[in-house]
């Protein structure tokens, strides 16, 4: 990367010119059709996810360059190692950042390149009363059927203007849009539908609309007294419109749900015979126990005793027939007393051969997602609902990048902050989409 404006010395030749063969004229408007076919290169390959930092990057890179060219409009014939050294060491540095800006850059470089062009601008010199223009503001508007009027602003310094009788001149498709405002910033009021008709928009792509812009200023020069003549400094500016939703919105809630799981469970067979008593006349009453499977608990209700085979000689007196009665149900286990008679005098015995059965039941948690998709449109917002679970975002822009979010923050297009004790996901009105930090000390009008 190229170092603080101040360190660059005309000794560096340049990446798109030749300082001992190019006019100063012909080196600026190498450097520019480079930084125009670079943009156009990047776009047409579909948005990569920095297109908008870099359309803001290049569209600094053009306002620098035409700067240079009013600045030392008297010095545009001479070849560029012989023009003033600082006009040199300034196109070397916008020559520079131009050749090593790619598709490829991630957001950190960006930043970097961004306090290059600042760089750039701080080392400009006034010269005289002269205007330096050193952004157009905004440089993104969002599409709209409604008729409204676009406040498209000049950043910079203007000291003549406030004396001035003539007024800026914004020149768009034949038509001329005089300036409303010259302080601090130079203001045009134009009509969105002007520059942008309805019919054209993209759901999408992203639509530019260039206009000329003329500022006047004062010649100090000794024969302007006896000649006078309005001079006026020129520079072409753009505004992006800018698709009709930046993307789609998708809201994963999770919740932790306890999910109920029934299993069924059976013993082995029981028997029990009363004629190992060996004692006629005798009762046998024994415990059978089922237990539930660690983990598990018995369901009450389903506790079933299931006979395989009851005999005996007696089985037809009441008194002496084979009995069982439920004695004990807990969640862990259920036990059945079971009696059978001896009877004697060489009759069979009561004797039974039974199984236990129950179901179980036990309950685990769960992870349930649910999404939730929206389409929101420029400065529209929703509330993320969160009895609905704990909640992820993701955004899925048109120029085809993906971000995510988990909690308060600004990702790229959209914020999620609180707004009345809620979560809101707020979309980012199109004047915040401008790289900040290319505007932030701008955005005053100093």
């Amino acid at each position: 990367m190229v170092a603080e404006v101040g360190a660059v010395e005309g000794a560096i030749e340049g990446y798109y010119f030749d300082k001992k063969v190019d006019k100063l004229s012909e080196a600026i408007e190498k450097v520019m059709a480079t930084a125009h076919l670079k943009a156009k290169s990047i776009m047409a390959e579909g948005f990569s996810g920095l297109t908008i930092q870099q359309i803001d990057f290049f569209t600094r890179i053009d306002l620098a360059l035409q700067d240079i060219a009013n600045i030392y409009e008297n010095q545009m014939k001479l070849t560029v190692e012989k023009v003033d050294k600082k006009a040199q060491s300034i196109l070397a540095a916008v020559d520079k950042m131009v050749y090593n800006c790619n598709k490829a850059l991630l957001s950190p470089q960006m930043h970097q390149m961004a306090h290059e062009v600042k760089a750039v601008f701080n080392s400009l010199p006034f010269v005289d009363n002269r205007p330096k223009l050193t952004a157009f503001f905004p440089v993104f508007v969002a599409p709209s059927n409604r008729e409204f009027e676009i406040l498209i602003k000049c950043l910079g310094n203007f000291p003549a203007l406030p004396n001035s009788s003539v007024k800026p001149v914004l020149y768009f498709n034949g038509k001329e849009y005089p300036s409303i405002r010259n302080q601090p910033d130079i203001t045009f009021s134009i009509p969105l539908h002007d520059l942008f008709p309805l019919g054209g928009n993209s759901v999408h792509r992203i639509r530019s609309a260039s206009f000329d812009v003329t500022i006047p200023y004062q010649d100090n020069w000794f024969w302007s007294t006896f000649w006078p003549s309005q001079p006026f400094y020129h520079y072409q500016g753009s505004v992006y419109l800018l698709p009709e939703s930046p993307g789609k919105v998708t809201i994963y809630y999770t919740k932790i749900r306890e999910v109920e799981e029934r299993d069924s469970i059976k013993s082995d067979e029981f028997k029990q015979n009363s004629r190992s008593i060996g004692v006629e006349g005798k009762t046998m009453t024994k415990p059978y126990t089922l237990q539930a499977k660690p983990g598990w608990k018995i369901v009450p209700e389903t506790v079933q005793f299931h006979i395989i085979e009851s005999r005996g000689d007696r089985e037809h007196l009441d008194t002496l027939k084979n009995k069982w009665e439920k004695h004990l149900v807990t969640p862990e286990e259920v036990t059945y007393l079971v009696t059978t008679h001896h009877y004697g005098d060489g009759r069979h015995c009561g004797k039974i051969l039974f199984i236990i059965t129950a179901d179980l039941v036990r309950t685990h948690p769960v992870e349930e997602t649910i999404k939730e998709e929206f389409v929101l449109k420029w400065g529209e917002s929703i509330v993320i609902d969160e009895s609905k679970g704990s909640w992820v975002i993701r955004f899925d822009s048109f120029d085809g990048l993906h971000n995510e979010i988990s909690g308060y923050g600004k990702s790229r297009f959209f914020r999620v902050e609180p707004s009345g004790g809620k979560p809101v996901i707020a979309i980012d009105a199109p004047e915040q989409v401008t790289s900040n930090y290319l505007l932030s000390n701008e955005q005053a009008g100093g």
